[in-house]
């Protein structure tokens, strides 16, 4: 198992894109990371993140680095998180994979079993889980500080159609909210409400994968929520 040095952990981050930049920033900051080693097929992503931060290293690919390091990043497209992952922890790292964990409930399991095989830590970067603000909010829930909590009922194969169907969707929020409002007899508020939805091409060109959609009330601020998928 890959135990931290004197220092602090040695990290390698697989995958330099918009996303793992933000990794290797973060990465320069934290008070227990003694090295970081980047990893990507794009040479061109080394070359400027290592001028930009204390780099120990770099590779095109991840076999080599792992014996620099005791932990690993996954931050590569979900397609190839199952073997970076597998491959990472059989060398006896640590890794923190970004969202997804794995393409399928079966990789998911693989790469759980795993961990436990190596005694190894494997965690998902879910943003704001360990989030200060998040927290304190969850703990007003729990409280029942902030009075009572409506959920509006959404679409349940929400992730599984296409965007453009989910605005379709989504632009029936207003309607399900002021039933949903109803249902649990807050029917004043219910008639005040409206709802509308718009999609956008974000992470890929190709296709609507965001959606965004308002709930508000007549008189007072719209919520906005967003939808990927």
């Amino acid at each position: 198992m890959g135990a931290p040095r004197p220092g602090g952990f040695r990290v390698a981050l697989a995958g330099c894109g918009y996303w793992g930049s933000k990794h290797v920033r973060v990465l320069n900051t934290v008070d227990g990371v003694e090295e970081l080693v980047l990893v990507d097929s794009r040479e061109d992503r080394l070359r400027s993140l290592a001028r930009s931060y204390k780099v120990a290293r770099y590779y095109p690919a991840l076999g080599p680095a792992l014996e620099h390091v005791e932990a690993v990043v996954v931050a590569t497209p979900p397609s190839t998180h199952v073997p970076l992952a597998l491959a990472a922890m059989r060398a006896g790292k640590h890794v923190l994979v970004e969202k997804p964990l794995a393409p399928t409930s079966a990789g998911a399991r693989a790469l759980v079993t795993a961990a436990a095989e190596a005694g190894v830590v494997l965690m998902v970067g879910h943003t704001f889980e360990y989030n200060p603000a998040v927290r304190k909010l969850a703990e007003l829930v729990r409280a029942s500080e902030l009075g009572d909590l409506i959920v509006a009922p959404l679409i349940q194969r929400m992730m599984e159609i296409s965007m453009c169907e989910c605005t379709h969707a989504c632009d029936q929020v207003g309607q399900r909210t002021r039933e949903g409002m109803r249902q649990q007899k807050y029917k004043q508020a219910a008639d005040q409400h409206r709802g509308q939805a718009q999609s956008q091409q974000h992470a890929v060109q190709a296709a609507e994968d965001l959606c965004l959609f308002i709930v508000g009330a007549q008189h007072g601020q719209p919520h906005r929520y967003r939808l990927w998928r």
